[in-house]
């Protein structure tokens, strides 16, 4: 058993992922199920999360969020995830679609020039593509 005090359980890590992809995609295979009541409508909710292929969860998407579904997902309970692991994968994605760690971000830029524009201007939207990351720090305090 670990004694990380603020580790993420397994289940957290692929909740996290489950809203990413529901970021990228706008919707979860789940959601939208009709049922009859609460009870069926979350068994049915439970039976499609447990027999989702993760090949079909992630069709069309960079490879990483398979690669980080299938990780956690064969992830035991009483093993700490490597979050090292899981964020240079991502820090290693980003890199690759042409994203810099640059310090700023996309609605920082936005907040400033729309404090400098008169009432009368649209404001910019920045089109820059930024991240920041410190790759010093771990993805979780210890």
């Amino acid at each position: 058993m670990n004694d990380c005090e603020y580790c993420l359980g397994r289940d957290d890590l692929e909740a996290i992922g489950n809203m990413l992809i529901y970021f990228i995609k706008g919707q979860l295979p789940w959601q939208g199920l009709q049922a009859n009541n609460d009870a069926e409508k979350y068994e049915k909710i439970y039976r499609v999360k447990k027999t989702i292929k993760l090949e079909v969860l992630c069709d069309e998407m960079p490879n990483e969020y398979y690669h980080y579904m299938l990780y956690v997902r064969t992830l035991k309970f009483i093993h700490e995830p490597n979050y090292a692991y899981l964020k240079l994968m991502f820090v290693k994605l980003l890199e690759r679609l042409g994203f810099s760690d640059d310090n700023t971000y996309d609605w920082d830029e936005r907040r400033q020039s729309s404090a400098m524009s008169s009432p009368k201007t649209t404001p910019k939207v920045s089109t820059k593509k930024s991240v920041s990351f410190d790759m010093n720090k771990t993805l979780i305090s210890e």
